[in-house]
């Protein structure tokens, strides 16, 4: 296995930031139309879906810091939640098959809302009820979530071929593996 084999992560975090760069300048052009969208939900499902344990902690513990500073909740925030959503649904990871789109797409979904209920959870916490306004919260989801189902295969498209150029070929990784661990049949 060869170093950028071992780092990984260091590319799929690069791949998370091209989300996140992408998206705040969408949600730049969509503020006057009182729409902020959350794809967070994508990040998480990607590292869930195609890294191991401690290479999917490490891709998502950047972005989280670079959330939890760009959000007015408490510094860790992003951060407690993003672990405890990743760690979550990685302990499920091998109770669905995650080799179908459907699937990847059902799991951004489920993070995607669960880090958005999180988020207005903590600022009703925080600043009180009439700090958040649940009918947009609800549009942002709603938008959020067609946004996901959109954007999904390109996103992973995006982040395999990246990682493809540096000779990481992690489906067939995947396979491989799965394959390996079937028990032979006589």
């Amino acid at each position: 296995m060869n170093k950028i084999s071992k780092n990984r992560w260091i590319l799929v975090t690069l791949g998370h930031y091209i989300l996140l760069f992408s998206l705040s300048q969408l949600n730049h052009y969509l503020a006057p139309v009182h729409t902020y969208l959350t794809l967070i939900g994508l990040a998480i499902s990607y590292s869930v879906i195609r890294l191991s344990l401690k290479q999917g902690l490490l891709s998502l513990i950047p972005i989280a810091f670079y959330l939890d500073c760009t959000t007015p909740l408490i510094f860790g925030t992003s951060l407690l939640m993003i672990v405890s959503l990743f760690c979550t649904m990685f302990l499920f990871r091998s109770r669905f098959q995650r080799e179908t789109i459907t699937t990847s797409i059902f799991i951004s979904l489920i993070l995607n809302s669960a880090m958005i209920s999180a988020y207005t959870i903590s600022a009703i916490s925080q600043f009180g009820y009439d700090s958040v306004n649940i009918s947009l919260t609800l549009w942002n989801l709603l938008w959020s979530s067609l946004v996901i189902v959109l954007i999904h295969q390109l996103y992973y498209h995006l982040i395999d071929s990246l990682l493809a150029r540096f000779g990481i070929h992690i489906a067939e990784e995947q396979l491989s593996l799965i394959h390996i661990s079937e028990p032979t049949r006589p």
